[in-house]
């Protein structure tokens, strides 16, 4: 196993509280969320263009990183150090898994990858009639019998060059559940027990690629639209799951859905907000923003780290444990990559 060059640096941390976020809750809670990290940075390399793009673990001290090309696609955290892991795909897109024993990866292959605690190796190959260029974009479950993956296929049809796809995997076996007849290409998949919500973008027959942004719920090998947003209107649109629920990022606000029903918790006042957030709950919030990254704790905001470097990206995936969190950062000037590991102090 090959052992990277492991760099600790310096980060800007903001300690001054501020009032950036405004929550709709007429009962806010007393006991405000712990925001007292001792941080550090690992440097991962991978040329040429080997770019973090999803972390997922089952504990602080096992954690897999993947990337979206270079040499080393893979690698794993021991809770010690970084180190580059055997790939089973050239092109790791998404990760997500139940245990050390039971993880999942998707690529831009068509394939999908499990990790049986020893070894990865090839799951399923999907292929559509047809279509070519398949790529898995999402994977997320709720328990291992009951596994989504997202992708999209490119078709060589000038008019409708791209169809999202869904599949389900019930334990056994993956499953194709539904191949979209539009233009268009699926980016997040997020469950619950009683839900199962994917975000992505589509466009008019031979327009831009991102033409509105969709919020959508799959039930029954069937999807339905539960939110159209124009782009150039919202700015952005993402969904994460925050504990046990899924808010959603339109524009600059935080939302919540039931019933059928967005309901607007929070308002991002900050024109550099990054339209992205993760959290273990409503009241312990991270937020993105374009160069820094600012925390709510349920009475005030926070600015934690930022960079002085305008190449450096935090980006959309993270990784959060009751004491550590995970974050990849992007640094597109120096073609390398950093994980932003955060620990609580005792």
């Amino acid at each position: 196993m090959l052992r990277p060059h492991i760099f600790l640096i310096s980060l800007l941390i903001a300690t001054a509280g501020c009032d950036l976020l405004r929550q709709d809750d007429p009962d806010p809670p007393s006991q405000s969320s712990r925001r007292d990290y001792v941080w550090k940075a690992d440097t991962l390399y991978s040329q040429p263009g080997g770019v973090v793009t999803d972390i997922w673990g089952a504990s602080a001290d096992d954690v897999w990183a993947i990337m979206d090309g270079g040499i080393s696609p893979l690698w794993h955290y021991d809770g010690q150090e970084w180190n580059e892991w055997p790939s089973p795909g050239p092109q790791l897109n998404t990760i997500f898994g139940f245990a050390k024993d039971d993880v999942w990866m998707g690529g831009n292959d068509g394939k999908i990858y499990h990790f049986d605690g020893n070894m990865w190796s090839i799951h399923h190959i999907h292929t559509i009639e047809g279509m070519s260029l398949p790529n898995i974009t999402g994977i997320f479950g709720t328990n291992r019998s009951e596994v989504y993956a997202i992708g999209t296929f490119y078709s060589g049809n000038e008019i409708r060059p791209y169809y999202g796809f869904i599949l389900s995997y019930d334990g056994t076996q993956w499953k194709e559940r539904f191949v979209a007849d539009f233009n268009g290409q699926f980016h997040r998949v997020r469950s619950t027990q009683d839900n199962v919500f994917i975000s992505g973008f589509k466009s008019n027959d031979g327009g831009s690629a991102r033409d509105k942004r969709f919020f959508y719920t799959f039930a029954n090998d069937s999807l339905h639209i539960i939110k159209e947003i124009e782009a150039s209107v919202m700015g952005s649109a993402t969904l994460n799951k925050i504990g046990d629920e899924i808010l959603f990022v339109m524009g600059n606000t935080i939302n919540s859905y039931s019933n059928g029903i967005f309901s607007e918790i929070h308002v991002i006042q900050e024109p550099k907000f990054g339209y992205q957030i993760y959290g273990r709950n409503r009241n312990d919030l991270f937020i993105r923003m374009s160069n820094e990254l600012m925390h709510y704790n349920g009475n005030n905001s926070q600015y934690l780290f930022s960079f002085s470097q305008p190449s450096m990206s935090i980006n959309h995936n993270a990784f959060l444990f009751e004491n550590d969190v995970f974050f990849i950062v992007n640094d597109f000037g120096m073609g390398s990559n950093l994980i932003h590991h955060g620990t609580l102090s005792d």
